[in-house]
């Protein structure tokens, strides 16, 4: 399934009929994010958009979007963003800490977006301790609501280590 989910990422930036598969695939690779109905409605070289639709599953108590779904919809941002980067075959990627700030209640759907330059990705991919201990990367994903308000802003750090060093009991 791992292989699976890189090689659609690979493609999915140039096709439609690949985004679209990849949205098939996503809920059976990533089984916790499959009720909120998340998609990938933006894939480049250096960003990804995940779409986070206003359905019953996502909302909390008052009628607006759960503060959990806002957070998981930009950590999924973040998170493909990096593998499209460093494919998940090669390295292990945790997400080791994430800090949320909330700005306003989401009342539409909403699109978190992810974006990554090409110094950073060059910094991770020169670093020598990619291939030993691991690199920690901070990226940062913003939630907008169809309005285009911001409704919440995220930052993500995720480990990235080889899968050759990673132990396990």
């Amino acid at each position: 399934m791992r292989r699976l989910v890189t090689t659609v990422l690979e493609k999915a930036e140039h096709s439609n009929l690949h985004r679209r598969f990849l949205n098939m695939v996503l809920p059976f690779a990533v089984p916790f994010n499959a009720p909120h109905g998340f998609s990938v409605s933006h894939l480049d070289e250096y960003s990804l958009h995940v779409s986070l639709p206003q359905r019953r599953k996502n909302r909390n108590h008052l009628g607006s979007l759960h503060a959990c779904a806002l957070a998981t919809a930009a950590e999924m941002s973040t998170g493909l963003l990096l593998l499209r980067h460093f494919p998940f075959d090669t390295y292990r990627l945790i997400m080791r800490s994430m800090h949320m700030e909330y700005y306003y209640q989401g009342r539409t759907s909403a699109q978190a977006q992810a974006e990554l330059s090409q110094a950073m990705i060059d910094s991770v991919a020169q670093n020598p301790d990619l291939d030993e201990d691991g690199v920690m990367v901070e990226i940062s994903s913003e939630v907008f609501d169809t309005e285009k308000t911001l409704l919440a802003r995220g930052i993500f750090e995720w480990q990235l280590k080889s899968w050759k060093q990673v132990k396990t009991s």
